[in-house]
């Protein structure tokens, strides 16, 4: 060694320091707390042989970020020590207990002049060394997704795109993984032709079923475009495209659940229009929409794509992929997919899946009402209504078994309603002789659902009698305090005629018409509660009767309580029609709280029930292809 110049021998588990005599002691601790990144087992030098077995990792890692300009901080030694530095790699250094090499570390934190740095002083084939998870350092840079530390290491070696990690995952889709677009769109394009259609194409369909996961639709439409048999191919996880996209329900309209003013800005919003700048600052506010739109539009370009490959060429393998596909999305109500299958290849409709079940019957089973008006697309329809499954259960057996809220709140009797409206829909399609028929257990379809309605029903009655005792007693406080208030005018009366002495005053008039109405709207809530409480609780009393008389008693005891307060301030504007000015903000304020209160309590249910019993059906028999 010649004095004055430092030589650093790096081997997989070990760091060899040939330091001058003159070289400080924290100096060499300075670059041992380095190397202990790599977990070297031992540091010689030539004037002392010291072992540092115990250096903290957190801060070699703080000492690396804080000094990101150099590798191993070489450059910041040599201006410490004013000691131009020798340095021979014999090979990457590891830490033994993740089998990281620095440029894993390196990569997993972004640190891109050091990645490059490295990149240029290691072999080729060092950049395919993988850790103890079979992590090669650009499997790594993917999860940072900084594009640029991919870059260096694929012009150097074109190989590393094609290497998957232990759980057999390409880098591409470990992009796509932790969302780091860019990155994935990047090695999308360097990845080869013939790794993404391989035998069997599971790597391909890996790369498609995360590209749809993560909503990246260009990658997915490019990638059917060029590979088509991608549409049918089973990924890593033994499931197809049309299964991701079945699991993906907001990826189409079908799913949005938009307020009447949002379907509006849906329908009439262009997707043209966004490449405009000056339309983006003035239309920030329906942008949410925009991207809604465009999402919708490109999963159904994708599904469009998907559905040309399935045709009647296909294998019984793969048939059964779009079969587990179409049952999916039946049970999460993806109409758009259902209808683009069926719409390519309608014999499919008459397949079951393992239980024996047809698509038609899961939606019965599913309640997803849009999934099964689709039935009425298809002349053959009486046929289909017929089939049994292998329990020797009928599409109208398939309405039990229905998820139960224990809670007992009104919300029930409109869940029971629901259940009962399925019923007659289906009961009204099916020949009289099927109603009748017994499964394997020897239950009729009406048996099974007075079973599985029984805990609905005990529950839904529970409920409408607790609100229907809860109205009782304000309907019957509000007229004990009408009746008396007609009876003891504001003002008083007039001694000789015996009539109010404010007869001919506008606020008294407003004042008794509103307690006349009150008391009238609170003794009729008052006489449909007790109807509630005393009706018999038939079955078929949830589909109409129950719910009227929760609505009318609901909506009148609204009134009753709307008009009491008009009544109350009507009253105080008589008593305080000197000081006008000052009564009216804090009259109207005080009187308007109550009504307010009760509205936003009641009138969500209220609504609901009125829209479950007079609103539009959810069955509708007029069914056109999308």
């Amino acid at each position: 060694m010649t004095d004055g110049f430092i030589t650093i021998h790096l081997s997989r588990y070990e760091v060899v320091l040939d330091l001058p005599k003159n070289t400080s002691f924290n100096f060499i601790l300075l670059f041992v707390a380095f190397d202990r990144s790599m977990e070297a087992s031992t540091v010689h030098s030539n004037n002392d042989v010291k072992k540092y077995q115990n250096v903290d990792m957190r801060t070699a890692i703080k000492t690396l970020r804080q000094f990101r300009e150099n590798w191993m901080a070489l450059i910041l030694i040599n201006q410490a020590c004013g000691f131009p530095i020798n340095l021979q790699i014999i090979d990457l250094p590891r830490i033994p207990s993740s089998q990281n090499t620095v440029l894993h570390l390196a990569s997993l934190a972004g640190e891109v002049n050091i990645v490059k740095k490295l990149v240029g002083l290691i072999e080729e084939k060092d950049l395919e060394i993988k850790d103890k998870d079979g992590y090669t350092a650009l499997a790594k840079a993917s999860i940072n997704g900084d594009k640029r530390i991919a870059q260096c290491m694929v012009q150097r070696n074109k190989e590393l795109v094609s290497i998957p990690t232990g759980t057999k995952l390409l880098p591409v889709v470990i992009a796509m993984m932790y969302g780091n677009k860019e990155m994935a769109l990047y090695l999308y394009y360097a990845t080869p032709k013939e790794v993404l259609t391989n035998e069997g194409n599971i790597d391909g369909a890996t790369v498609l079923a995360y590209s749809i996961r993560m909503q990246y639709y260009d990658i997915s439409v490019e990638l059917i475009q060029k590979y088509p048999r991608l549409a049918v191919a089973l990924d890593q996880n033994g499931q197809s495209a049309l299964y991701q996209l079945a699991y993906t329900p907001f990826a189409f309209y079908s799913d949005s659940q938009l307020k009447f003013w949002q379907r509006l800005m849906y329908i009439y919003i262009m997707l043209y229009w966004f490449n405009n700048a000056l339309v983006i600052s003035l239309m920030m506010r329906i942008k949410r929409t925009y991207e809604m739109k465009l999402v919708h539009h490109q999963s159904f370009q994708l599904l469009r794509l998907i559905c040309q490959q399935i045709n009647y060429d296909l294998d019984d393998d793969e048939i059964n992929v779009v079969i587990n596909a179409l049952h999916k999305a039946v049970a999460r109500g993806v109409v758009e997919l259902i209808v683009g299958v069926l719409k390519w290849c309608p014999e499919l409709r008459w397949l079951c899946d393992k239980e024996g079940s047809t698509i038609f019957m899961k939606a019965v089973q599913f309640r997803q009402a849009d999934v099964f008006n689709l039935i009425h697309m298809f002349p053959d329809k009486d046929k289909m209504m017929v089939l049994v499954d292998h329990y020797g259960e009928n599409i109208l057996h398939k309405l039990k078994n229905r998820s139960i809220d224990k809670t007992s709140t009104v919300k029930g009797l409109i869940k029971i309603q629901k259940e009962l409206k399925w019923f007659e829909e289906i009961k009204s399609m099916m020949p009289p002789d099927s109603l009748k028929m017994q499964n394997v257990e020897k239950k009729t379809a009406q048996e099974l659902l007075d079973e599985s309605h029984k805990q609905l029903r005990s529950n839904a009655e529970e409920g409408m009698k607790v609100t229907a005792n809860s109205g009782i007693i304000v309907g019957i406080l509000v007229v004990t305090i009408m009746f008396a208030a007609a009876f003891t005018v504001p003002g008083g009366n007039n001694q000789d005629t015996g009539l109010p002495l404010f007869l001919k005053k506008k606020l008294f008039k407003i004042f008794i018409i509103s307690d006349a109405i009150s008391l009238c709207f609170s003794t009729v809530s008052v006489l449909m509660f007790l109807a509630i409480l005393t009706s018999r609780y038939a079955e078929k009393d949830f589909l109409k009767p129950l719910p009227r008389k929760m609505i009318i008693a609901l909506s009148t005891l609204f009134i009753s309580l709307t008009a009491m307060m008009i009544a109350f301030a009507a009253t105080l504007f008589i008593m305080l029609r000197t000081e006008f000015w000052i009564s009216l903000p804090i009259i109207v304020l005080l009187t308007s709280l109550p009504i307010i209160v009760f509205g936003v309590l009641f009138f969500p249910l209220l609504s609901e029930c009125v829209m479950s019993t007079y609103g539009p059906s959810n069955f509708k028999r007029k069914i056109k292809l999308m």
